[in-house]
């Protein structure tokens, strides 16, 4: 009896922790690419931007620039997405928020992540790309800051 109960407890196990690996459909590249280009004020961090992102009064406000739709930053995006682990990743360059909990995050290292955080418990909420793109990603960031309006955010 002891035997067959640590047997189920096993299979059990591995059956979870296989079913852990699974990352949600909206964190692959191409559904989240897809997303990114249907979604509407998109807001945007460009972090070598972030001291004038503060609010001039210092109160609990930051301006956040928002593309008014995602479909041009997208076309930008393509390219090689290629899964990778989350090593490595350097520091953050970009991130555009699709929708609450649903994040593509441009690294200096040439990885990304897309993030969606609606995901059962277990599910992965996060996936990680070596990402090399059709274009530049200056020209990325040259887009993000001349298509942007700033908007008032309360934290």
């Amino acid at each position: 009896m002891k035997r067959t109960a640590a047997a189920v407890l096993v299979l059990l196990l591995t059956v979870l922790t296989f079913t852990a690996c699974a990352a949600r459909q909206e964190c692959e590249a191409d559904s989240a690419l897809e997303a990114l280009g249907k979604a509407e004020d998109v807001t945007v961090c460009v972090y070598a931007d972030m001291d004038s992102y503060e609010d001039e009064t210092g109160g609990d406000t930051k301006k956040l620039p928002v593309l008014e739709s995602g479909e041009g930053v997208a076309g930008l995006l393509g390219g090689k997405w290629e899964k990778c682990s989350g090593d490595s990743l350097g520091n953050k360059l970009l991130s555009l928020t699709l929708s609450t909990q649903y994040e593509i995050c441009l690294f200096d290292s040439g990885k990304a992540m897309i993030y969606y955080g609606y995901c059962g418990i277990f599910e992965k909420d996060r996936q990680y790309y070596e990402v090399s793109l059709d274009s530049d990603i200056d020209q990325v960031l040259e887009y993000v800051r001349d298509n942007c309006k700033t908007v008032q955010k309360s934290e």
